[in-house]
């Protein structure tokens, strides 16, 4: 661990850099938590941009709600492929700080994957934001907004979904099956 510490604030060799974020996202997080995470954020913050992948991942292991902001920062970067990898990571620390820019992310073309995973990962946090989608002019974002709602949305979705269903040809199938999705769900 503490090689691993070492190595990630040794900005002069990325090479150590990478290695010690990837031997860090093998482990699980212990009491070192908030240190490690920390470090990370902070590396992964300056790091070279081909080196910044293994650390966000490693993030992905250690992160805590006090490295949102970190990650916030990374998920406007210019590099599609450093914002789809925080992605992958931002959804899984259920912070509703994260549920704007992520619905920003699945709003473009290049994340909209990747922002489509972090949503449905966050879960019912999400669903307001989601179901502002429904409302927007681009209709290019219906069906896949209620593709999140399916798996996420809750009893508060379904009157925009049914609305949906009896609206656009292209929204009336998917809004009548996330509407069966969550009323099975939410009657359990």
């Amino acid at each position: 661990m503490d090689r691993s510490l070492a190595d990630l604030g040794n900005n002069k060799n990325g090479d150590a850099q990478r290695k010690a974020a990837e031997r860090l996202a093998a482990l699980r997080p212990d009491r070192h938590r908030p240190l490690v995470a920390k470090k990370l954020a902070e590396s992964a913050l300056a790091v070279e941009l081909y080196n910044r992948t293994a650390l966000i991942r490693a993030l992905g292991t250690w992160a805590t709600a006090a490295e949102v902001p970190a990650l916030l920062e990374l998920l406007s970067d210019k590099d599609v492929n450093t914002r789809n990898e925080v992605l992958r990571v931002i959804g899984k620390l259920r912070d509703e700080r994260t549920v704007e820019p992520v619905v920003g992310c699945f709003a473009e073309l290049a994340t909209r994957y990747h922002g489509e995973r972090a949503l449905k990962a966050m879960g019912p946090i999400a669903e307001e934001q989601v179901l502002a989608l429904l409302r927007e002019p681009d209709k290019a974002l219906w069906v896949p907004a209620i593709g999140i709602l399916k798996e996420i949305g809750t009893q508060r979705s379904i009157p925009t979904l049914e609305a949906a269903s009896r609206g656009d040809v292209s929204t009336q199938s998917p809004a009548k099956e996330a509407i069966a999705a969550i009323n099975a769900r939410t009657k359990k």
